[in-house]
């Protein structure tokens, strides 16, 4: 299965969250754009605020979206999309 992944639904299943995608173990071709690597990793930065997380939370949960990033097949976005 094919699936366009937005950030939210990333950071539910890296971060271990409630009510992650049920089709995740479905989906062979993880389809998205550059962007949820800034959203998420943005995302991380304020819970770093918020949450209070130590450096060691901060980078295991920017690893791990790091990492599941890989397997993405991720949608370039040029100067003219990004403006």
């Amino acid at each position: 299965m094919n699936a366009y992944i937005d950030t939210s639904i990333l950071l539910r299943v890296v971060l271990g969250e409630s009510k992650p995608l049920k089709q995740w173990s479905s989906i062979d071709i993880a389809l998205s754009t550059e962007l949820i690597r800034v959203e998420a990793l943005r995302s991380i930065d304020r819970a770093r605020i918020l949450l209070r997380l130590d450096d060691a939370e901060v980078s295991e949960r920017r690893a791990g979206v790091l990492s599941t990033l890989t397997a993405f097949h991720l949608a370039r976005l040029d100067r003219k999309v990004l403006a």
